[in-house]
Parts: C-alpha cells; structure tokens; sequence
C-alpha cells in the first residue's frame, strides 16, 4: 500500500519533467478531477487539491511564458472553488492560494512584465463574488500576510492588492471596512519603512477625521455624494463608522 502512495506521489513530482503542453494538458486534466471531488455534498475530498497546490510548487521555474498558460487554468480553478458554498472548501482552497502567492512572491518580477498581477487576480474575484463573510475576512488577511512579509519583491501584484481593499471599502460589513483600514495602515507603516520614509512628510499623512487632506467630502445620509478611490473611502468609512 505504501509504495503505491509512493508511485502516485512520484507522478507530481515529476509533472515538472513533461514538457510545455503536456503539462498544461496535465493540469486541465487534474483540476477536472479536483472539480468532480469537491462537488460531493456528503463527502468531498480534497485530494486532488492538494496535489494542484503541489504541481504548482514544482512547475513555478518554469519558462514564464508556460507558467503564465498554467496559471490562466489555475486561476479559473482557484476562483471557482473559492466561491464555493461549502465554506471549508473554500477556506481551503484560499489558504492553499495563499501559500503558492508568498512562494511565487519570493521571485524578482521582470521589467515590464505584469505576472504578479495575474497572479492575484483569483483574490479579487473571490472577494466580489463570495457571499461569506468568512472568505471576504480571510483574504484580506492573506493579501497582508503576503504585503508585510514580501513589501520589497511586490511590483505589478500592488494593483489586485489595492483592488481587493477598493472591494473592501464597498462591502456591507462594517468590520471588513475597519479590518481593511487597518490593514492599510499597517500597509503604509510597512511600505514607509522599507523605504526608509517613515517619519518624513508627516503633513501628508491622512488622518480618519479627514479622509482627504485639503478637501471637504460632503455627505448624504452617510454616504459620500462624489466617486473616491479606494483607500480614500476606507478611510472615510472608518470615520463614519468611528462616529456611530
């Protein structure tokens, strides 16, 4: 019995020897079989999810123009399950996400290129889809794991980063709007430090009791009557919400 364990781990493993389109095909092939494993609603297994997340860490050295088509396949995959409505599916697959985003974090981006980016999107979708209050909580979590711990390797992927904090701040939760403010901030403390800036320029910091200096946002029943960006209306809810 253990050696057949053995026999069928050694196939991943050494998916990293096949070439471009068998790979490729070799992966469709695994997520359809994942799919069909996670829609049991009496005993779904994670199996072959499992072993996505471990193809995954063996092909990322890949050449990027292939590791870019492998993604696009994982991508899908990963933004589906994580919009599932078994909740501990989902938190599975977002955890597993996570781990592959701070191994993929740990490579220098190219000039140019934009892989990063591609490579968060799975969060942003997740974050605008997913009805739980759970999974919106978990990735905003993960995408400040993934900016505390790899502030400096962080070029193209800022953009999905900054992306699901704009959802944040349109979320109906108040405490996914005070969890993303607080977030940024630690964001912006981290990012200042990196940079060796913090201390300096003090009157440009953004206070919550103005959410942008400099100019006056006017409110209607709460809500602001003109169209800010992200952060600027995290800050803002905050504020509101500090109020009530």
């Amino acid at each position: 019995m253990l050696e057949q364990v053995g026999e069928v781990n050694r196939i991943f493993i050494r998916s990293q020897k096949l070439n471009s389109e068998a790979i490729i095909d070799f992966v469709k092939a695994l997520c359809k079989v994942s799919m069909d494993e996670l829609r049991s609603t009496s005993d779904p297994r994670v199996f072959s999810l499992t072993k996505i997340v471990e193809i995954a860490h063996y092909n990322m050295n890949r050449i990027r123009l292939v590791w870019s088509k492998i993604w696009q396949v994982l991508s899908d995959f990963f933004a589906t399950i994580g919009c599932s409505e078994n909740l501990s599916i989902a938190i599975f697959a977002m955890d597993s996400l996570r781990q592959l985003s701070m191994k993929f974090l740990e490579r220098e981006e190219l000039a140019n290129y934009n892989f990063q980016n591609e490579f968060m999107k799975p969060f942003v979708i997740v974050m605008r889809k997913s009805g739980a209050v759970e999974i919106r909580e978990l990735i905003i979590r993960c995408v400040s794991q993934m900016v505390l711990s790899r502030v400096n390797n962080i070029k193209s992927g800022w953009k999905s980063m900054f992306m699901v904090f704009t959802t944040a701040a349109y979320d109906d939760h108040k405490n996914i709007v005070l969890l993303a403010f607080e977030i940024i901030e630690k964001i912006f403390c981290a990012s200042k430090l990196a940079e060796g800036d913090l201390g300096k320029e003090t009157s440009e910091k953004v206070s919550p009791s103005s959410p942008q200096k400099g100019k006056e946002i006017k409110v209607d029943n709460g809500e602001p009557t003109e169209k800010l960006d992200g952060v600027t209306r995290i800050l803002f809810l905050h504020h509101q919400v500090c109020r009530n």
